[in-house]
């Protein structure tokens, strides 16, 4: 049996789509600085049963402030470790050291209250296994291509939605998430997740509830649920997470 692949934890990484609708700021502080409402950081850690992963991120609108349509650029990088059932090694379980990174352009579209990002880019895996395991692709370094879309909407004065999905080449997974949440004042949120990953030979789900609290312009992200594997053990997971934009 081939190792779970961080991928669920790797998905709930993205960039948080609830930015991609705030509120716009003037015009003066557009020509002032090249970052100041273009710019935003996030990060985070994920931990289950088996697996715990932690990545980080920025994202920059270039050519306008965030919340408008136009171009956008990221780069997200992370690494972690994972064990996974396999008759190749004694025990029958294996350790993995996973570190990944990925630059990726697109566009962002905005219709009324609703925002759509596409992107497209670079995606490179490495794989590094404790105990050698021939029946493991995985292991070593790849190189792919990677494609994101993202989807933000308000759908009331109170409800918010947002979904993804992506494929990479690097390690032939397909991804896709979905959350849907009461929003609070500010920027408080509170909300049920849901994720899953599948590629050849394994699948993996996840479902949650999530908290999202605004403090002193920061979001930190509080999420768990729990974690169902085919080719890895059932179980809890926890994750929490921060955004910062500029």
């Amino acid at each position: 049996m081939r190792a779970p692949r961080l991928t669920s934890a790797r998905l709930l990484a993205a960039a948080p789509v609830f930015a991609c609708l705030g509120d716009p700021a003037g015009a003066e502080d557009a020509a002032s600085s090249r970052f100041k409402n273009r710019l935003y950081f996030y990060s985070g850690l994920d931990v289950a049963s088996d697996n715990a992963y932690g990545w980080a991120g920025v994202a920059w609108a270039p050519f306008d402030l965030m919340d408008r349509e136009g171009l956008r650029l990221r780069f997200q990088g992370g690494g972690g470790q994972y064990r996974y059932r396999t008759s190749s090694v004694a025990g029958g379980w294996n350790t993995v050291t996973k570190s990944d990174g990925e630059l990726l352009a697109g566009w962002q579209f905005l219709r009324g209250q609703q925002a759509l990002a596409l992107y497209g880019g670079i995606n490179v895996t490495s794989d590094l296994l404790a105990q050698p395991d021939p029946w493991n692709r995985d292991q070593g370094t790849h190189v792919g291509a990677k494609f994101l879309a993202e989807w933000y909407a308000r759908l009331g004065e109170h409800l918010v939605a947002t979904a993804a999905a992506g494929y990479s080449t690097a390690d032939r997974t397909v991804t896709a998430r979905a959350t849907i949440a009461h929003r609070l004042d500010g920027d408080m949120e509170i909300g049920t997740e849901a994720a899953t990953f599948a590629d050849e030979e394994s699948t993996e789900a996840r479902a949650g509830l999530f908290l999202a609290l605004p403090w002193e312009g920061r979001i930190f992200r509080f999420a768990g649920g729990w974690r169902w594997d085919d080719d890895s053990e059932d179980g809890p997971y926890g994750t929490i997470s921060l955004f910062m934009r500029y």
